[in-house]
């Protein structure tokens, strides 16, 4: 293996190395050759991304690579990166690729692949991308527009998760929850999930910016959520 996968995909600086336009541009092409070779017929890619400002952007040059490389690309928008996963095994997917930096900073992002059966893509796939990438020479645009976002794809995860905890017999109704999204990926569908089910939800960190993913909100600032919870007589905080 080489540098640019560490253990939870590619990670920097929004902007800089290997996250810049060029480096992303090389990089789908990289993914579409590989994905070619698999002997499936036109390479099927879903991508989704987190709320930060440079989401839109990786997406446009991640997209365009491989659509060089003739890959199909549909867009599921802003979704949590575990959407991706289902999405990738459910829907005949070759892969799936999930822009996002976790807990990070708004300046930071980052690249996760999935395989077609939901799984990080194996190390010898990835190995494979930075040998392409490693005897790419120069590439141009074809200024192809990114793809759409599509409401159907973006929802799915929340649907899946409401049947399935339904199906559990799990039933939140009379039950009071606060619920801090981090102004991420999850801020409308956890609020709207927790309340498909039955309870009654406040809401933290539900409005994203792109600017402000994680500031001051979710798994590195726990404090007020817990001042919420005991506050307003909530049962749980998430």
């Amino acid at each position: 293996m080489g540098t640019l996968f560490g253990t939870d995909g590619i990670r920097g600086k929004a902007g800089e190395p290997p996250l810049d336009d060029d480096n992303l541009l090389r990089l789908g092409r990289a993914i579409g050759r590989v994905l070619g070779r698999s002997g499936r017929g036109t390479p099927r890619v879903v991508i989704g991304r987190d709320t930060r400002e440079s989401g839109p952007g990786i997406l446009r040059e991640l997209a365009e690579g491989l659509k060089q490389q003739g890959a199909a690309v549909r867009s599921a928008g802003v979704v949590p990166t575990p959407a991706v996963s289902l999405l990738a095994r459910s829907d005949s997917f070759d892969a799936g690729i999930a822009i996002s930096a976790s807990h990070n900073p708004y300046q930071d992002n980052g690249l996760k692949i999935f395989g077609n059966e939901g799984g990080k893509l194996p190390d010898e796939l990835e190995a494979a991308i930075e040998s392409e990438l490693a005897a790419m020479g120069d590439v141009e645009r074809m200024g192809s527009p990114a793809p759409v976002d599509e409401p159907t794809l973006r929802s799915r995860h929340r649907e899946w998760l409401r049947d399935r905890a339904q199906s559990w017999g799990l039933d939140l109704s009379g039950r009071k929850l606060v619920v801090d999204a981090a102004h991420g990926a999850a801020a409308e569908a956890a609020a709207q999930l927790f309340s498909e089910l039955g309870a009654e939800v406040e809401s933290l960190g539900d409005s994203p910016t792109g600017t402000n993913i994680n500031d001051g909100r979710g798994s590195l600032y726990p404090d007020e959520l817990g001042v919420r919870v005991r506050s307003v007589g909530a049962e749980l905080g998430i």
